[in-house]
């Protein structure tokens, strides 16, 4: 028996922790480093910037935009920094994804990050300036609330969390909003969450709502209160540490009326816009439902030449995936492409999607993420099967078009932080460009004849010669519109020229009209655009907006995307080009009318010179240091926000240089580019973490406990330090290890020691120690005995794509034990183990655990002996797992796992229990006194309804079956504890498995005396049990019974930490 005491149990946990690099056991996806980049820092007033070869321009362009968002975030937060922000740039998204900043992976969806103990902001460009800025804006309004509510000092960031937590639609809310005031498709989003009844109180402001939600909401206390407002309510929180308190004291109001009041408005602002628009379904067949899928994405429609199908992408299945739907019936013929599984499409694009069509109908164009870069396939459209391949020097690659006489296929091209139009030679596969230069270039779609190309871009009237990236911070690349050029790029034509956003144009089959979509009046519409004679109109008066256009071969029907009742579906529009003229009259949302109203207001007061009402700023300039928070809406009489055009003198702050070897802009010439200094980029390790505590103790001496972790900003080294000291060295636990992380093979090395004091009762195992010792043994006596578990290993990862990797390791332990309160002899284990693993995943997460796709882990462990003291065995295990997904919220679970062990000294598998079991007496049969069961063993888990120890062999088979399911959505009490619980999961699980040693002795069943066949040699376990995600951890509670056929025991109860398998 153990005396069961906290060192113990810690114990046990380090020596799970310290053989983790020999067992192997994890899973996960791989964050792939294709290349190792040379660095380089770039020093302005306030950043330190870091990019690399071929983002210079981007950084030059970042540095002076953050300059301008930190100066004005400055006045409006009323507070200033109290230290430099490190700001690092990539060329890409797909290259954003490498970075070891975060060691999480980052999806298509995460367009940057701040990291909460640095402040380090992490930002890709993707193709879009103003997207870029947007950006980099918004993750700076967090470098800055961190720094400002939690300061820099680390035990001023664990403190300040542990008193303040905002919530998400707080933090994320204000620097939507801040950075980029209120938009068509944020007052999309939040028309269809009004009108369709979804749109959740504040507490429930989750997922997307978090973002658009509390845009909402400080639109809203903006346009209250006036803008100045918000800043109090942050210096507020910041001083009362409370989100409530701060929100009465500032705005007299509590969160229930906070909530009751945004409500109101929302639904005073749009009820009324339903009597003045339609609903796609009102004017266009629906192709697909997502209400009856229960999934939120159906987008990105193709139509086919021949107008008979659809391709589009859709998450109906969780994952993202390409599917072909016939648009005759609408029912779906087949998936074409499985996204989000294997390296060769690992991620389909969804915020910069594409499909185009051969002329035949019978291929489709696809870009795709396929490892360390986007590809072009080819697809027919019959089975599903790649036909081409082809990979471009490209950083990016985006939105393919096939022209016409299928020769060629055009697409968007990311190359150094420029978005350009290329297309693709299909006989000999060369490549192309139609532009080249810095402006935003997206979108292109052919003319019937394959001679031109209609696309969309930011370059206004500028020519692209010598215009560079940095120069872009004095160019208006908010501004897009619609430009038709020929395929060599030499007569670039602009079509259209208005304030407002065109996407997706395509042209139409008599070659003499344009069709894109666009938001005059606050909202998407398709429009009809005349070369002839520059008239355009509506086709559409849409209640939300109409997105990714597609036209057959003859005009004859429509494609596009609609948001609608909380999710995005596909729609066909039959003969859009037969829309007259003047048929439809759009008429301008609340939030256009005020836009508008603010235009008449800006030209009134220019022609009467009356200036001096306005703020101070000339109205011509994009001048972002004067407000932040509204991108084109004024708040009240006398505040402009912010103006339309660029100001031709606007110059960067006088902290920062642009080149101005040529002035494209016609301004002045800026600073030498001096005074942005740039050096090449060296490791300097600062702490990610430190904590320390130390005392003394006249019965223990120095006792404490540190832990610490440092690396440099990229996070590429990263080192970790932890020790816990009691009497001397030999007593203490200490633990550090090196990861070097930039290039494809990770690599680390570890040293540990651990000590570990136990107590033992066992019988036979005391007498035989006493007697060793020259004492007599009397029943009830116990030993005192330390073991001293140390050693060092070397590690390395190869990431094959994101989903497999190969492992291996290489560990030498080394194992003392010393009785100390008797002369027993000491006892000696040495290790050297080399393992190596191929290791899939695939899986996809819910709240608790995986719930679809799978893992899988094969491994080979071995050590040779080399002493007469060192282990001699060689171990095979194999972990396979599959996850079946039944709609959104229901799931099956199966999972095989096998091992055996041979050699001298072969490792013994235990077979029962579960991982983490926190309920169960640590006193009752665990074999601390064998080292080589305690240390080199392998307990198979979970096998519910047993005990660890069940039974035990050198080969081991355990299969489980689980059925997953929602078991309490939501449940709130009122007596005698006020407490709401939600989102517990439950599980019906059955679990049947056997540990043994020799094939020839193993049985199946066998009888009973009354003759009753039985489970012999096989175990099996059933239950059911509940599963909590409490945010640090996932809680599961279960409840098994082990039964043979002929017997069922009792049941077992099971209170357990970590993730379902």
């Amino acid at each position: 028996m153990i005396r069961s005491t906290l060192r113990i149990r810690f114990s046990l946990i380090m020596v799970s922790i310290c053989a983790g690099i020999a067992t192997g056991q994890g899973f996960g996806k791989n964050k792939v480093q294709y290349e190792n980049w040379d660095w380089f820092l770039l020093e302005s007033k306030n950043f330190d910037v870091y990019f690399y070869s071929g983002a210079e321009d981007l950084a030059r362009f970042a540095a002076i935009e953050s300059e301008r968002a930190l100066s004005q975030i400055a006045r409006e937060f009323r507070y200033e920094i109290s230290d430099r922000i490190p700001l690092i740039i990539y060329k890409s998204h797909n290259d954003f994804q490498t970075t070891n900043v975060t060691p999480g992976l980052l999806p298509e969806g995460v367009g940057g990050f701040t990291e909460f103990l640095k402040h380090r902001v992490v930002v890709p460009y993707e193709g879009d300036y103003d997207q870029f800025r947007h950006v980099l804006h918004h993750e700076l309004i967090h470098a800055v609330m961190f720094d400002m509510l939690y300061g820099r000092s680390l035990a001023n960031l664990i403190g300040g969390q542990s008193s303040l937590r905002l919530p998400l639609w707080f933090s994320e809310g204000l620097a939507e909003y801040a950075s980029e005031g209120w938009d068509t498709k944020a007052d999309m989003f939040i028309r269809d969450a009004v009108l369709s009844g979804t749109l959740p109180p504040i507490d429930y402001l989750g997922g997307y709502f978090a973002y658009k939600g509390g845009q909402s909401l400080f639109r809203f206390l903006g346009d209250r209160y006036g803008r100045e407002k918000i800043g109090e309510l942050l210096g507020k929180v910041r001083s009362l540490r409370k989100l409530d308190s701060a929100l009465e004291q500032s705005c007299g109001m509590t969160m229930e009326a906070l909530n009751r009041e945004w409500s109101k408005a929302m639904r005073r602002e749009y009820w009324p816009e339903i009597a003045s628009r339609d609903e796609p379904e009102e004017f266009a067949r629906r192709l697909t439902d997502h209400r009856k899928l229960q999934n939120y994405y159906n987008t990105s429609p193709s139509l086919s030449p021949d107008g008979s199908k659809v391709a589009f992408l859709s998450d109906r299945n969780v994952y993202a995936d390409v599917y072909l739907l016939s648009a005759i019936d609408g029912k779906v013929i087949r998936r074409l492409v499985k996204g989000q599984r294997s390296g060769k499409f690992e991620e389909l694009h969804w915020l910069r999607p594409g499909i185009g069509w051969s002329p035949a109908s019978d291929y489709i164009a696809l870009a795709a993420k396929a490892g360390e870069r986007d590809h072009l396939f080819v697809i027919d459209v019959k089975d599903g099967d790649v036909d081409r391949e082809l990979d471009f020097d490209l950083d990016g690659l985006f939105s393919p078009a096939w022209s016409p006489t299928g020769d060629r296929i055009a697409f968007v091209g990311l190359k150094d932080g420029a978005s350009d139009i290329y297309y693709v030679d299909l006989a000999d596969e060369s490549i192309h460009a139609v532009t080249s230069d810095p402006f935003s270039d997206t979108d292109p779609s052919w003319s019937p004849d394959g001679e031109r190309l209609v696309f969309i871009s930011d370059r206004g009237g500028a020519r692209g010669e010598g215009f560079s990236s940095e120069a872009m911070t004095r160019h208006d690349y908010r501004h897009v519109d619609v430009y038709m050029t020929s395929r060599d790029g030499n007569d670039i034509t602009r079509i259209t020229d208005d304030p407002f956003i065109e996407e997706t144009p395509i042209v139409a089959p008599d070659g003499r009209h344009v069709l894109f979509t666009a938001d005059p009046n606050g909202c998407f519409n398709v429009f009809v655009h005349s070369l002839d004679d520059g008239q355009r109109w509506p086709i559409t008066n849409v209640l939300t907006g109409a997105f990714d256009i597609s036209l057959s071969r003859d005009g004859s029907k429509l494609v596009f995307a609609a948001l609608s009742d909380a999710g995005w579906d596909v729609f066909e529009m039959s003969n859009p080009l037969s829309v007259e003229p003047g048929r439809i009259e759009l008429v301008p949302t609340a939030f256009r009318q005020l836009e508008e109203d603010r235009r008449a207001w800006v030209a009134e007061a220019e022609a009467t010179d009356s200036t001096e009402t306005l703020a101070p700023l000339d109205v011509g300039a994009p001048d972002f240091d004067q407000f932040i928070f509204s991108k084109e809406t004024v708040i009240r009489v006398g505040e402009l926000a912010e103006a339309e055009t660029p100001n031709p003198e606007l110059t960067p702050p006088d902290s920062l240089s642009t080149d101005s070897a040529e002035n494209p802009i016609g301004g002045p010439q800026d600073e030498d580019d001096e005074e942005l200094s740039v050096r090449p980029y060296s490791p300097k390790f600062s702490p990610d973490l430190v904590y320390g505590a130390a005392a003394y103790s006249q019965y223990f001496g120095v006792v404490g406990a540190s832990q610490i972790a440092l690396s440099d900003v990229l996070g590429n080294h990263q080192i970790y330090i932890s020790t816990n000291l009691y009497f001397d060295l030999e007593n203490s636990d200490f633990y550090g290890s090196y990861f070097y992380l930039p290039n494809r093979n990770d690599y680390g090395f570890s040293i540990f020691h651990n000590a570990f004091l136990w107590l033992s009762d066992n019988p036979e195992f005391v007498e035989d120690k006493l007697l060793e010792g020259g004492y007599d043994y009397a029943p009830g006596s116990i030993i005192f005995f330390r073991d001293r578990f140390y050693g060092g290993g070397i590690a390395m990862r190869r990431p094959l794509d994101r989903f497999r990797r190969l492992e291996g390791e290489l560990g030498m332990v080394f194992i003392d034990r010393e009785f100390l309160d008797l002369d027993a002899k000491s006892q000696h284990r040495r290790l050297v183990q080399m393992r190596t693993s191929y290791v899939t995943d695939t899986a996809l997460w819910g709240i608790t655990g995986p719930m679809g796709g799978a893992v899988s882990r094969f491994g080979v462990s071995v050590s040779p002996a080399l002493s007469d003291n060192q282990l001699s065995f060689a171990t095979f295990d194999a972990d396979l797992r599959r996850y079946f997904l039944i709609g959104k919220e229901y799931s099956f679970a199966l999972r095989f796992f096998g091992g055996a062990s041979i050699g001298d000294d072969p490792q013994q598998f235990f077979l029962g229990g579960m991982q983490n079991w926190l309920n169960r007496d640590l006193g009752d049969d665990f074999r601390i006194e064998n080292l080589d069961d305690l240390y080199f063993a392998s307990f198979a888990t979970p096998l519910r309804g047993a005990d660890y120890y069940t039974q035990v062999g050198r080969r081991v088979a355990l299969a489980n079956i689980e059925f997953r399911f929602p078991l309490l959505r939501h449940l709130a009490m009122g007596f005698p504890l006020p407490i709401e619980l939600g989102n517990i999961r439950g599980a019906v699980f059955v679990d049947v498995g056997s540990a043994w040693n020799n094939n020839s002795d193993w049985r199946l069943s066998t009888r009973t005396e009354s003759g009753e066949r039985m489970l012999d040699d096989l175990l099996l376990g059933y239950g059911i049990g509940g599963r909590w995600n409490l945010g640090f951890f996932v809680l599961k509670f279960d409840v098994g019974w082990q039964d043979d056929f002929a017997h069922r025991s009792k049941p077992r109860w099971y209170l357990t930490l970590g993730p379902e398998f």
